[in-house]
């Protein structure tokens, strides 16, 4: 019994050590991390995986664009910060049955990696609904992924980009939101809606959205920076 015991578990390190070595050939490498906990912004999708999409816009690129546009601002606010894509690249490298997987995985262990301070996910909604529109977000369901969700809640209402009646929702089902650190998961509009999708598609609106992601970020930061990490 007891040598069939060590025989197995023997196995099952064997195949998780394979695993391992098949994800780190198929995924990206993990980025260089600052030395402070940096905000770590996670434009969806990339590469093989456009999103939800319709003629003549990705989600992929939507979200790139402001991600880069965001990064530019916090850069000028001396906060420390990381993307997990900079580039239109699949995280989860070759496109098979795993690709989802290790895409997502790979978002969780950049954030992890980088002892990131917030990880902000951006994505772009879709719905069969066409009259559905605005911008929603999504919180890792702890206190500080809460407080961080109202933050920029109430920032993106005083631009204001943000006039949907509810409240930040906790998720425990997104995986992006299951780091170590605070996580929100920001939806900026609807591509399914013509009045969002026009903003969206629009140079000056997405500087507006990445101007407020920044402060948002900012503040979290120098909140989180003056009373200790969270």
């Amino acid at each position: 019994m007891k040598k069939t015991l060590i025989t197995t578990l023997i196995l099952a390190t064997i195949a998780s050590t394979l695993w391992t070595l098949r994800d780190s050939r198929t995924a990206q490498a993990l980025p260089q991390c600052p030395d402070t906990p940096p905000i770590v912004i996670d434009p969806g999708h990339g590469g093989i995986d456009g999103g939800t999409n319709v003629p003549g816009m990705l989600e992929k690129e939507v979200v790139l664009d402001i991600a880069l546009r965001t990064k530019k601002y916090l850069d000028r606010y001396k906060v420390p910060v990381v993307l997990t894509r900079d580039t239109d690249t699949a995280l989860g490298g070759n496109w098979d049955s795993g690709h989802l997987r290790r895409d997502l995985n790979q978002r969780i262990r950049i954030a992890n990696h980088c002892r990131a301070g917030l990880m902000l996910s951006l994505h772009v909604n879709h719905t069969r609904n066409a009259s559905e529109r605005g911008m929603m977000i999504f919180y890792q369901p702890s206190r500080t992924g809460r407080d961080a969700a109202y933050l920029f809640d109430d920032i993106l209402r005083r631009w204001p980009l943000h006039s949907r009646p509810e409240q930040p929702h906790p998720r425990k089902d997104f995986a992006v939101l299951k780091t170590k650190a605070p996580a929100l998961l920001v939806e900026l509009g609807f591509i399914s809606n013509d009045q969002d999708r026009q903003l969206l598609a629009d140079n000056a609106y997405r500087e507006r959205l990445a101007q407020a992601l920044s402060s948002g970020s900012a503040a979290i930061y120098q909140k989180w920076l003056k009373h200790g990490s969270p």
